[in-house]
């Protein structure tokens, strides 16, 4: 009778969902009640006391770190860096992947937390590149699996505080079969890819390599300092975990500057407030969105739906300012309004147009943001930034 009320009460509370630790709970609860020595104490005790370690602590550290380098941008840093080292090798993409999860893996010791950054960013990559969806997922979740065996792995610190074996032994047990866990899927995906017919990138000079590469050395510097300052007796792993929250957080609000309050506030309109043309929508448009992007700081407003390619200087009620909005408008053809494509003087308000469709590139980089504006035919128009570091210059600096 004791084993059908344990089988039942654990197999039951599991059936409802409820998660396995409490449905040994109510297991424990049950067969006090069929053995008559029901003690509320008891459980109470037995609940606090398992989760009182000291070496578990490290657990939700760790995973903290890799949130905190996913939600700061870390992430794309490292991918950046594996796609400067082999994107222009066939099949790239896979091997940055792999490159990337081993790199994370050292820093978050989840395969979870590995695989919900790097499929966010690798995936749509990898897809727009040409190759395969269902095994570019495929790749990065294999490549994943290599976070439980590397250090600072989540699985070796649960063993190692339940059964008492060293933590920083199972560590150092790891790295080699890790190491071979991504040489092997290298190997794997060569064989796999070097037939595909996917988009190979171009291959980056030594000086873009190493700019890569200091843009991504502080978070390339973690794990080596997590293994360091364990091997050395200088920190247990929980320490390790919360020095490295803290190196992170550092990383995010101070290096990257990337969860502070000057993210860029970017706006998307269909018609521009700001035109080359006289029109009573556009007037309206600027009546009516202008005062409330003025009001909230808006960065840069893009816009579209005029046959124009034009920028003005930072505006603030309607006026050019050191601080302000900067409007963008790019659209089908300059030809009905205009002939050449050259600069105006900057006490102009617009630049002139193009005499073809064109189109804008954006991209941030902590403090800047680089635009770029091409002809539909790859011709690169114009090219500037916006800096935000410096609140005189808030405004357009041509290249």
């Amino acid at each position: 009778m004791t084993v059908a009320v344990f089988v039942f009460s654990l197999c039951g509370a599991m059936a409802l969902g409820m998660p396995i630790a409490f449905a040994l709970l109510v297991c424990g609860a049950a067969l006090m009640l069929h053995l008559g020595m029901f003690d509320t104490r008891i459980l109470a005790q037995n609940l606090i006391v398992g989760a009182d370690s000291f070496a578990l602590m490290a657990i939700p550290f760790f995973i903290l770190v890799g949130e905190l380098m996913n939600a700061g941008g870390i992430s794309k840093r490292i991918i950046g860096f594996g796609l400067s080292l082999v994107g222009h090798i066939r099949g790239g993409l896979g091997y940055v992947a792999i490159m990337t999860a081993f790199i994370f893996a050292g820093l978050s010791g989840s395969a979870v937390a590995d695989t919900a950054a790097l499929a966010a960013i690798m995936v749509p990559m990898m897809a727009d590149a040409g190759y395969d969806k269902s095994r570019s997922a495929a790749l990065i979740g294999a490549g994943s699996i290599v976070a439980p065996i590397l250090p600072p792995s989540i699985p070796f610190i649960i063993f190692g505080s339940l059964s008492g074996v060293s933590i920083m032994k199972l560590f150092m047990a790891g790295l080699f079969p890790g190491l071979v866990i991504a040489i092997s899927l290298a190997i794997t995906w060569w064989y796999m890819a070097r037939k595909k017919n996917v988009k190979v990138f171009e291959r980056k000079s030594f000086k873009e390599i190493i700019i890569a590469f200091k843009d991504a050395v502080w978070a390339l510097a973690l794990p080596i300092l997590i293994m360091v300052g364990i091997k050395g007796g200088v920190v247990t792993p929980t320490e390790a975990a919360v020095a490295a929250v803290f190196y992170t957080l550092f990383l995010c609000f101070v290096v990257y500057r990337a969860l502070t309050d000057k993210r860029w506030k970017l706006v998307f309109l269909h018609r521009p407030p700001y035109h080359s043309k006289s029109a009573t929508s556009n007037d309206r448009v600027r009546e009516a969105f202008v005062p409330i992007l003025d009001k909230y700081h808006a960065d840069v407003v893009f816009s579209g739906h005029e046959h124009v390619y034009a920028r003005t200087y930072p505006l603030y009620a309607d006026s050019i300012a050191n601080q302000g909005t900067v409007y963008i408008t790019t659209g089908r053809s300059g030809t009905k309004y205009y002939n050449q494509a050259e600069a105006n003087g900057w006490d102009e308000v617009f630049y002139n147009p193009v005499d073809q469709p064109n189109y804008l590139t954006v991209q941030i980089a902590g403090d800047t943001l680089a635009v770029k504006a091409w002809k539909q035919d790859g011709e690169l128009i114009d090219e500037w930034h916006v800096d935000k570091s410096d609140p005189v210059r808030l405004g357009m600096a041509a290249n």
